[in-house]
């Protein structure tokens, strides 16, 4: 499988070392306009070369006197997207990005004809580059939390709409609003229903287990949840028509420019491969589950004996032969972020080696141990072969998500079926409130259960 350019570092030399500098939008001091427009000014300058995200701002022009900059985009059709574009792949070649004075903008009707007219732009561009989508704001859709994307669904039809809305109740936020209903409006315009779809329409969510036995010891209650609580959840997504996405129709949908999902799609996944977990998943292999295994700790390595027994590759093979994708959780569960080229090599090469060796069916996909990762580690990644990542960052996941950066959501046990389908549907951790409703309610149950012992 051919990877994207932005791993590829070796002709970046010169960009290393001449600063990029990058234009954004501004507007008149002291207005909603420029409210909204100068607060990239609060970032720090950093923050242009993280993960892979779209950029917070927009970006309106790049100067540079580098040999060959203009020719990166010299495939890509002229628009007011271009410039976002090139900063995309300047990005990914590890150039110096800087920031230089702002182009300033002087109404809200004009930032609004700029974002439709990106809209469009961006849709023609990753026309040509579909690699770019995760990158660019045209793959953010499901950046937004559920209010955002039902604000995007009504207004994008009726944008002008948007613009009244503005109108009457000026500020910072209705302007948001509005361009981002006219940057919707424009791409919308600028795609076909099947573009339109996979961008919108097609994602999924992605629910994190470890434990499935329901008696583990007090401080692993959280997150071990009972087969019969567990059938429960599984039994009401069936009720409401959702349907299991698998390992292959997953990696098809992120590696394939085309590929559109049908809706309600959802991936079980268990992390640490728990002996209770991978027993559960095993019994209801019809939903496809992804299960992540330690892999040096399989084979019986030395755990203090209060610890959960972790399945062999006995019952892994097993599990494996009745439809439980196995895929990798790392060696020795060790947090990534800021570890050197040979840690990271050991623990995620390692463990991929380990897996081809011991399991022929086993999935080139990782869990990052405690769902987490640095550019370092997501690197390691994709040279040692892993064709998708799984965080514990909460949200869906669609066309735009970084592939080796799924974010997943996290089934405690004490959430009840409504709570339950909230995190499927929505993607997104509980209201505060209704999150320490469950608390409480939790902890009275405990007290009850501890004074009939």
């Amino acid at each position: 499988m051919s990877r994207p350019d932005r791993h590829s570092r070796s002709d970046s030399s010169e960009l290393a070392v001449t600063p990029i500098l990058v234009r954004s939008v501004s507007g008149p001091p002291g207005t909603a306009l420029g409210a909204l427009l100068d607060r990239e000014r609060h970032f720090p300058g950093e923050y242009l070369r993280a993960l892979i995200r779209p950029f917070d701002f927009i970006v309106a022009n790049i100067s540079a006197s580098s040999n060959g900059v203009e020719e990166l985009v010299a495939d890509l059709p002229a628009g007011e997207a271009r410039a976002e574009a090139l900063a995309v792949r300047l990005r990914r070649k590890g150039a110096r990005l800087e920031r230089e004075e702002p182009v300033a903008l002087h109404s809200a009707r004009q930032l609004e004809s700029l974002c439709y007219s990106r809209g469009r732009s961006s849709a023609a561009i990753v026309r040509a580059d579909p690699s770019l989508v995760s990158e660019m704001q045209i793959g953010a859709w499901f950046e937004a939390g559920w209010r955002g994307r039902l604000a995007r669904r009504a207004l994008r039809r009726i944008p002008r709409l948007a613009s009244c809305l503005r109108a009457l109740l000026p500020g910072p936020g209705s302007l948001r609003m509005a361009a981002d209903a006219w940057f919707w409006a424009g791409v919308r315009r600028g795609t076909s229903a099947q573009e339109w779809r996979r961008l919108t329409r097609s994602s999924y969510v992605v629910l994190c287990y470890h434990r499935l036995a329901g008696k583990g010891k007090e401080s692993e209650r959280e997150l071990d949840i009972a087969p019969g609580q567990f059938e429960r959840q599984m039994r009401a997504l069936r009720l409401l028509r959702f349907h299991p996405l698998s390992p292959s129709e997953l990696l098809a949908f992120h590696s394939d420019p085309a590929a559109v999902l049908p809706r309600r799609r959802f991936v079980v996944t268990a992390d640490d491969a728990y002996l209770d977990a991978v027993a559960c998943l095993e019994r209801n292999a019809r939903l496809q589950p992804q299960v992540f295994a330690l892999t040096a700790l399989v084979d019986g390595a030395p755990r203090p004996p209060d610890q959960a027994p972790l399945a062999d590759w006995k019952m892994l093979d097993r599990a494996g032969a009745a439809g439980v994708a196995v895929g990798s959780h790392t060696r020795h569960h060790v947090a990534l972020a800021g570890l050197g080229p040979d840690e990271l090599s050991e623990e995620i090469d390692g463990s991929l080696r380990d897996l081809e060796r011991s399991l022929p069916r086993a999935i080139p996909v990782l869990a990052y141990p405690y769902g987490r990762c640095d550019e370092a580690a997501r690197e390691a990644t994709i040279a040692a072969g892993y064709q998708a990542a799984y965080t514990t960052n909460a949200g869906r996941n669609g066309a735009g998500s970084d592939r080796w950066c799924l974010r997943r959501i996290s089934i405690q046990s004490r959430n009840s079926v409504p709570s339950f389908l909230w995190k499927v549907i929505s993607g997104e951790a509980l209201p505060a409130r209704w999150e320490r409703r469950l608390v409480a309610r939790e902890a009275r149950s405990r007290r009850r259960k501890g004074r009939r012992g």
